[in-house]
């Protein structure tokens, strides 16, 4: 993101509101009232009230990964979070027919066909930002996430985005 971060405050983001910017390096802001100190991801003092702070998690692999290319993990170069050797790693659930988890499997593959491997791809990086998000104190669900950046205005990513998080997703008006 090329923007500091006072420029996400400019999303007229509230607490219990996250900013999701689907750029080069995908990043997740969000508002807290408690300063949570956490390796995986900065947290500031928020540039709009005193009592607030900001909270920020970066993803280095954003729109790269997505442009390049079930459950799938992918990085083209270590990642800062979550710290997971390079590489491309594939899963599959077997057994998922009911409520239950009990007889659930999982199996590593070496490939998805073509359409589940864009959206692995895409579920994966969604996953990862949420699970990330709660960790540090973010709301679960949020209450809306403002998306910003080139991949916003992929409606099949919002939509993904909606499901995964559990919360209408908005984005900023382009000219």
């Amino acid at each position: 993101m090329g923007r500091p971060p006072e420029g996400e405050r400019g999303l007229t983001q509230c607490s219990g509101d996250l900013a999701i910017s689907l750029g080069t390096s995908d990043t997740v802001f969000g508002i807290s009232n408690e300063h949570k100190p956490s390796l995986q991801g900065h947290i500031f003092p928020d540039p709009v009230d005193a009592e607030d702070y900001m909270v920020m998690l970066v993803y280095k692999n954003g729109s790269l990964t997505r442009e390049g290319g079930k459950i799938g993990f992918y990085y083209k170069e270590h990642e800062i979070l979550p710290p997971l050797p390079v590489g491309e790693h594939r899963y599959v659930l077997e057994k998922f027919e009911n409520d239950s988890l009990d007889d659930l499997r999982e199996r590593t593959v070496d490939e998805f066909d073509a359409p589940s491997e864009v959206r692995a791809l895409i579920e994966g990086q969604l996953l990862s930002m949420r699970a990330h998000a709660e960790k540090i104190g973010m709301p679960s669900p949020p209450r809306r996430i403002i998306a910003t950046g080139g991949a916003s205005s992929n409606e099949c990513i919002l939509s993904l985005m909606a499901s995964i998080f559990g919360c209408d997703i908005y984005t900023v008006q382009r000219p």
